[in-house]
């Protein structure tokens, strides 16, 4: 099983006090899942990481812990970032190619991820980062031929519209609680 996780997913996993957390950990256990994001993830993990960085949990060794609170804040930031995409065996893909895109009569080189986050975002109104999301992981499919069968989210804005999200993208949105009970774990 193939699956795109989204930021929201992710800090579920290290956040115990995530009304998502239990199921996460059971999901993230589950053998047989090739697990998949894009770069946006990391731009946006280490922003909510920044802004909440004593929130989540590291299983390291004491040695380990000591040197690593000895560090700033900005300096741990993307050490955790990298500590949890390592962990969980994410993939991070990126298929961003330049194609012109037409504004006001002017054409503008722009990220083919951004230009169909943009044309997303025209139909849905979805948050900006929710909308580029998801446009990577439609580019991952696409250009990396990657057959991605879930979009794994606990977003509620996105969990709301999961029937228009598909049509878009042609790939579903579900929660970690849906996928648990899904594959009855």
């Amino acid at each position: 099983m193939r699956l795109y996780l989204d930021t929201s997913a992710i800090l579920s996993y290290y956040d115990k006090s995530s009304i998502f957390f239990e199921n996460t950990v059971k999901l993230f256990h589950y053998p047989e899942m090739a697990l998949f994001s894009g770069m946006i993830t990391i731009l946006e993990m280490e922003s909510v990481i920044g802004r909440n960085i004593d929130s989540f949990y590291l299983e390291i060794d004491p040695k380990s812990n000591k040197i690593f609170e000895s560090l700033s804040n900005k300096e741990k930031i993307p050490i955790i970032t990298h500590y949890f995409i390592k962990r969980l065996g994410i993939s991070i893909e990126s298929a961003s190619s330049i194609e012109k895109c037409d504004i006001n009569d002017k054409e503008y080189d722009i990220f083919n991820t951004f230009n169909l986050a943009l044309r997303i975002n025209r139909e849905m109104k979805l948050r900006t980062l929710d909308a580029i999301q998801i446009a990577s992981a439609v580019e991952i499919k696409i250009y990396n031929k990657i057959d991605l069968e879930y979009f794994v989210t606990n977003d509620g804005i996105i969990l709301d519209r999961k029937k228009e999200v598909y049509q878009k993208s042609r790939i579903l949105p579900i929660s970690t609680d849906e996928l648990v009970n899904l594959l009855d774990i």
